[in-house]
């Protein structure tokens, strides 16, 4: 009983860290889905910066697809959203694709891909789960990032790289 109530408060506490940290990315991303007529695979394609929910518009278009490969073009945004973003892309066994720019919660839904791919000129950028008011790393959500890093099979060194407070 008393590992339940621990156990309980560490969800809640998990939870509110990220709906705070998602509250400065009202925003919510472009997402489509291109459909073809012919041999090539479905594109969804991930535009703007990742709103709190776009995990879920995500989910009502990917779970309509048996196949498919994903685009973005994003400066980031909700991490809570990256990565159930990147773990529906995983379990859907999607390619991910970036031909311009993928930083921040992109790039970790953009690490869900099975097989991921980048342009010559891409930039994909990671760095550790902030508060965007405080500047302050959170080490809940940076936990989180870790543990969804490990399930998709990357390195502890992966790991710390991606979870940095900065790359430059």
């Amino acid at each position: 009983m008393y590992w339940q109530c621990i156990y309980g408060a560490l969800r809640i506490a998990v939870c509110a860290v990220f709906c705070y940290l998602s509250v400065c990315y009202a925003n919510a991303a472009t997402i489509s889905v291109k459909l073809s007529d012919g041999i090539e695979v479905p594109t969804i394609k991930v535009d703007g910066k990742i709103g709190f929910d776009d995990n879920k518009k995500f989910k009502n278009i990917a779970t309509t697809l048996s196949t498919a490969r994903v685009v973005f073009n994003s400066d980031g945004g909700s991490a809570f959203a990256g990565l159930e973003i990147g773990r529906l892309i995983r379990s859907r066994n999607f390619s991910t694709h970036v031909i311009e720019r993928c930083v921040s919660a992109c790039a970790l839904a953009w690490l869900g891909g099975t097989k991921r791919f980048m342009a010559p000129a891409a930039q994909i950028g990671f760095h550790a789960v902030y508060n965007a008011d405080t500047g302050r790393e959170t080490a809940a959500a940076n936990a989180l990032v870790g543990a969804y890093l490990n399930q998709i099979g990357l390195a502890d060194v992966a790991v710390v790289y991606i979870t940095l407070l900065q790359h430059r």
